[in-house]
C-alpha cells in the first residue's frame, strides 16, 4: 500500500504546499488562478483521473490537493490517523482533515479508494464524489464516530 511505502511523505503532507501545488499544475497543465474554487477542483481531478499518467506520485499530489481544498473551504487542519493493516500485521498512517469541532474528512481513505480501487473514478461522476466526500451530504462524521482511539490521532498542525 502506498501509505506504507511513502510513510515519510505522508508524515509531511502538510508541508511545502506551494511546491506540491506547482507540481500538480504542471502534471495537469492547469492554467487557472484560484485552486480553491469548485471548478478548479473538478478540472484538476478530471485531469488526474482521465489524462495524467497513473502513478503514486500523481496520486499523492492529488490527495494533497483534495486535502488542501477541504482545509481551506472548511477551515480545518491536517491530521494523521493510525490505522490497522487489513492483510498483514502492523499499522499505517492515513491523512485526514479535521476542523475545530472534530468534523473529519478521511482524505486518505476516499482518495485511495477512488484512485486505486475504483479505477480512477470509473463510473463515478465528480459531482457525486463532491457531494459524498467533501460536502458529506449523507454523513458528517466527527472524529469520535470513526471508532479510532484518540492516541491514534496525530496532529500535524
Amino acid at each position: 500500500m502506498i501509505f506504507v511505502a511513502q510513510e515519510e511523505l505522508i508524515k509531511t503532507i502538510h508541508l511545502n504546499t506551494s511546491e506540491k501545488l506547482d507540481k500538480l499544475r504542471k502534471v495537469t497543465e492547469f492554467q487557472g488562478e484560484n485552486l480553491t474554487e469548485y471548478q478548479s477542483l473538478k478540472t484538476i481531478t478530471n485531469a488526474i483521473m482521465w489524462k495524467a499518467e497513473k502513478s503514486d506520485s500523481n496520486f499523492l499530489l492529488w490527495l494533497h490537493y483534495m486535502g488542501h481544498y477541504i482545509k481551506y473551504k472548511y477551515k480545518g487542519y491536517w491530521v494523521l490517523l493510525r490505522r490497522e493493516r487489513i492483510f498483514s500485521e502492523g499499522t499505517f498512517l492515513s491523512p485526514a482533515i479535521m476542523d475545530k469541532t472534530s468534523d473529519i474528512w478521511t482524505v486518505g481513505d476516499f482518495c485511495h479508494t477512488l484512485y486505486y480501487k475504483k479505477g480512477r473514478m470509473r463510473g463515478i461522476s465528480f459531482d457525486t464524489i463532491y457531494k459524498i466526500h467533501i460536502e458529506r451530504l449523507a454523513w458528517k462524521p466527527k472524529f469520535e464516530d470513526l471508532n479510532i482511539p484518540r492516541e491514534d490521532l496525530i496532529m500535524l498542525e
